[in-house]
C-alpha cells in the first residue's frame, strides 16, 4: 500500500490485479529456477513476465503524474479515544461526550473548513434525545460555517442503528446514513440498505461507516452514484489501525474518489484518489486529536468502477481453459 505505482493497477482490475502481479513474479521465478521447459520457453516466459510487470510500473507512474481537473476541499478530522465503559455507560454520559465533541469542533476547526468528520459511535442516544444532539451539532456547524459528519448510535423503538449524520454549514440536518456491514457478534444494531450521496460544488460527497469500506461492491456503487469524496467515521482496534485505514484507501484508488476517514482507536487520514496520504495522525487515550488539510477532489470514474471484477472472472476462466486443455491433451495421448 505504500508502493503507490503498483497499487494504481487497482483502478483497472481492483485488488485482484495487485495480487496477480505479486504472484506472477513469484510464480515465474519458481518456474525459471525449476529448470522445466526448453531454454527458448524459459526465455519467452521471462520476457513476457518482464513486459507485464514493466507495464504495471509504467501505468502506475503515469497515473500518479496525471492531473485530472480537481477542486480542493478543506477537511478537519476529530476523534477521542475513551474507555468502553463510557460507550456502554448511561445516556447522560453519551450526551456529555457529544457536548465535548461539539465544543471541540468550535475550538479547533480552522476558518475555511468545508467538512468536519467525527468518529464512529461516539455515543448511544435514544430517539427522544436525538433532537437535542441534532440541535447541538447544527449549532456547531452554523458557528464554524462547516458541515459536520457525526457518528452516533440511534436507538429507536424498532431497533438501534449505527448512523452517520451530516449537518450542512448552515446548520441543517442534510442526511442520515445507516451502516450496511456490521461486525458479526460485536454490533447488535440493524443494518441499513440505502446509500447517501450529497451534491456539492466539488462533486458528490458519499457517506459510509468503517467496515463498509472493506467491501468493494458498495464503494463501486457509490462511484456509480457520482461520489468523488467519501466521508467515513470509523472505530478501529488500535493494532489494526494501519491495516484498516489502508483498506479504505485502496477502495479510493479502485474507484477514483478521495477519502476522509476519522477513526477512534485508529488513524485520522485524508487521502486522494491515487492513494497518497495527505494528512495522518494517530488517536490517543482520553484526549481529543484533530488534523486539518486539503484534498483535491476530481470528477473521475475508473475502469474498475465501471466494469467491476472482470479481471477476477477472466483469471478464473483462463484457469478453467488451462485445466480443460491439460485434460484434453492427456485423453488424446491415452
Amino acid at each position: 500500500m505504500n508502493f503507490l505505482p503498483v497499487i494504481q493497477i487497482a483502478s483497472i482490475t481492483g485488488i485482484w490485479g495487485i495480487s496477480f502481479v505479486v504472484f506472477l513474479f513469484a510464480g515465474a521465478t519458481a518456474a525459471l529456477l525449476s529448470g522445466a521447459g526448453k531454454p527458448r520457453q524459459r526465455c519467452a516466459l521471462a520476457i513476457a513476465v518482464g513486459i507485464v510487470i514493466c507495464a504495471v510500473f509504467v501505468f502506475g507512474e503515469w497515473r500518479l503524474q496525471s492531473n485530472p481537473s480537481t477542486e480542493p476541499v478543506a477537511v478537519t478530522l476529530i476523534a477521542k479515544d475513551v474507555p468502553m465503559s463510557v460507550y456502554l455507560g448511561s445516556e447522560e454520559q453519551a450526551l456529555e461526550l457529544l457536548r465535548e465533541y461539539a465544543d471541540e469542533v468550535r475550538r479547533v476547526t480552522p476558518s475555511g473548513t468545508q467538512i468536519v468528520v467525527l468518529a464512529e459511535k461516539i455515543g448511544r442516544v435514544s430517539q427522544n434525545k436525538l433532537g437535542e444532539v441534532d440541535a447541538l451539532f447544527s449549532s456547531a456547524a452554523s458557528a464554524t460555517h462547516a458541515a459536520i459528519n457525526l457518528g452516533v448510535v440511534r436507538r429507536t423503538p424498532s431497533g438501534a442503528f449505527n448512523s452517520s449524520r451530516l449537518y450542512s454549514a448552515n446548520g441543517k440536518l442534510e442526511a442520515n446514513y445507516d451502516k450496511h456491514h456490521l461486525v458479526p457478534g460485536v454490533e447488535p444494531e440493524k443494518t441499513g440498505d440505502k446509500r447517501v450521496t450529497l451534491d456539492q460544488s466539488s462533486g458528490g460527497w458519499g457517506l459510509q461507516i468503517c467496515k463498509d469500506m472493506d467491501f468493494p461492491l458498495l464503494s463501486r456503487e457509490y462511484a456509480s452514484d457520482g461520489a468523488n469524496l467519501l466521508l467515513v467515521p470509523a472505530w478501529d482496534f488500535n493494532l489494526d489501525r494501519w491495516l484498516h485505514a489502508r483498506m479504505a484507501v485502496l477502495r479510493a484508488v479502485e474507484n477514483g474518489f478521495a477519502l476522509a476517514r476519522s477513526a477512534r482507536n485508529g488513524l485520522l487520514t485524508v487521502s486522494d484518489n491515487r492513494g497518497r496520504i495527505l494528512v495522518k495522525v494517530a488517536t490517543v487515550a482520553d484526549r481529543f486529536v484533530s488534523v486539518s488539510g486539503k484534498v483535491n477532489v476530481a470528477r473521475e470514474k475508473t475502469f474498475y468502477a465501471r466494469t467491476g471484477d472482470w479481471f477476477a472472472c477472466f483469471c478464473v476462466a483462463m484457469f478453467g481453459v488451462s485445466v480443460a486443455s491439460q485434460l484434453s491433451e492427456r485423453l488424446r495421448r491415452t
